[in-house]
């Protein structure tokens, strides 16, 4: 992996950390767990004069629009069950196991997309998905409560969504494809939302959606960028050291009681990020 490669998805894995942060604070102020949706509509108005542009300049190939369609879909079952995560548990034990998406990510890339991954990348992942493990004490019963198991199928959509994203960026400019996603989400849930006073609940939280927005619009978009140098498991995994971030924004900005088994799990995940850069 190349180091530019490398350094994008450490910046990428910052503001990753950084808008869900801001996401966490906002439901624990008593925000719903859609709010996310709010911040969909906000990025569909960023993005709309670069999207049309590109549209009508470059015109993406139907195979293109079509993964970007199939990959809002995911997404709009991002926006419905992300919230309701943070809603159910603190941010250092829930970002974690929401971050498990490299198992999945490996899977599709190697089965469906015809990657390969070297022994090195594979060490790597391993032990990111070990230390992820291991900052729930090791301990697969308390996997089976409703708040892990929700935060694991939203690594399952995520990884979906990723993979749709490696698809259609191969023929399609990256922000065609977060518009046109980004968009199929926000119609697709768009039916119960109009059903609440939106516009009072935009004004309200105004400052935090933009800052959601922006962050996750700039955090993703260069992951976009390397998924067209990269290959799509070694770029999600090594996205992953996010984590670690995240359980010094739980121990600084939540003021969460966290051991240090997961401070030291959050090391490990750090070093197998490392491998995969090496990889």
């Amino acid at each position: 992996m190349e180091a530019i490669v490398v350094f994008l998805v450490i910046i990428s894995a910052l503001l990753h950390t950084y808008w869900n942060t801001i996401f966490k604070q906002e439901i624990d102020r008593g925000a719903k767990h859609d709010l996310y949706w709010f911040c969909a509509v906000a990025q569909i108005v960023i993005l709309g004069i670069p999207a049309l542009w590109l549209f009508i300049t470059s015109p993406p190939p139907i195979q293109g629009i079509s993964f970007a369609i199939v990959g809002g879909l995911s997404l709009g079952a991002f926006l419905i069950l992300a919230g309701k995560v943070y809603q159910l548990s603190n941010f250092s034990e829930s970002y974690p196991l929401m971050r498990t998406l490299p198992l999945f990510t490996l899977i599709i890339g190697v089965l469906f997309l015809g990657e390969t991954v070297s022994a090195i990348a594979k060490a790597g992942i391993a032990i990111i998905l070990l230390g992820i493990f291991g900052m729930q004490g090791f301990d697969w019963r308390a996997l089976l409560a409703k708040g892990p198991l929700l935060a694991i199928g939203v690594a399952i959509i995520n990884a979906l969504y990723g993979t749709f994203s490696k698809l259609s960026v191969e023929s399609t400019h990256p922000i065609l494809f977060m518009y046109i996603s980004i968009l199929v989400a926000v119609l697709v849930y768009a039916p119960k939302m109009l059903k609440r006073p939106v516009i009072q609940e935009m004004r309200t939280r105004w400052s935090s959606i933009l800052q959601i927005a922006m962050g996750d619009l700039f955090s993703y978009g260069l992951v976009l960028v390397v998924l067209t140098m990269d290959r799509l498991s070694y770029i999600f995994a090594l996205r992953q050291i996010s984590i670690f971030f995240s359980v010094l924004v739980g121990i600084v900005i939540f003021k969460e009681a966290v051991k240090l088994p997961r401070i030291a799990s959050a090391v490990v995940i750090l070093i197998g990020a490392v491998l995969i850069g090496l990889g």
